[in-house]
């Protein structure tokens, strides 16, 4: 687990005030694809905790959509004069709620589903939970829910998702 220490605080402050304020910040960002320092300008509109990590939502004017923004890949920020170029209500990903239904594995044994379906579901076949879009790759995966049953089996993978043709379109792509 991560310690927050005070630059953290300044990062997390500053894209929760851009939110507030409807503003563009540029930032200085690291990813996986772009592992060297860069800047963006980017139109926050949520910080939220997806998973294990905090992540800043919003519309990034290099690549003409809106993205993820892990807060521990930013390692400066400055809000700018400029309005945000769109806003909450503009991310159809942010706004669509999915949901989301959890079985146990298909490869439990009969006693082993029984207690799955006893400890998640309240006793019945599954559970349908309602995430927005740009969250559900991060929900699955902390819950560590499968969804490719042939590769992620038990007993690393207790749940499965039951509904992955319908909601496919949501996940990080491969």
């Amino acid at each position: 687990m991560k310690l927050y220490i005070l630059s953290d605080l300044h990062i997390f402050a500053t894209l929760s005030k851009a939110c507030r304020l409807n503003r563009a910040v540029e930032i200085t960002y690291r990813s996986m694809g772009e592992p060297t320092p860069h800047k963006r300008i980017i139109s926050p509109h949520s910080v939220v905790r997806a998973g294990r990590r905090w992540h800043a939502r919003g519309y990034c004017e290099k690549n003409k959509q809106f993205r993820d923004y892990t807060l521990g890949r930013i390692s400066s920020v400055t809000l700018l004069e400029q309005p945000s170029s769109f806003v909450m209500k503009d991310d159809l990903a942010w706004m669509t709620e999915v949901p989301v239904r959890l079985i146990a594995h298909p490869d439990l044994s009969p006693a082993q589903e029984s207690l799955i379906r006893l400890e998640f579901f309240n006793d019945t076949a599954s559970r349908v939970t309602t995430c927005r879009g740009a969250l559900v790759s991060y929900f699955i995966q902390d819950i560590r829910a499968a969804i490719d049953i042939k590769t992620q089996r038990p007993p690393e993978y207790q749940l499965a998702v039951g509904n992955i043709k319908e909601i496919g379109a949501w996940l990080f792509p491969n």
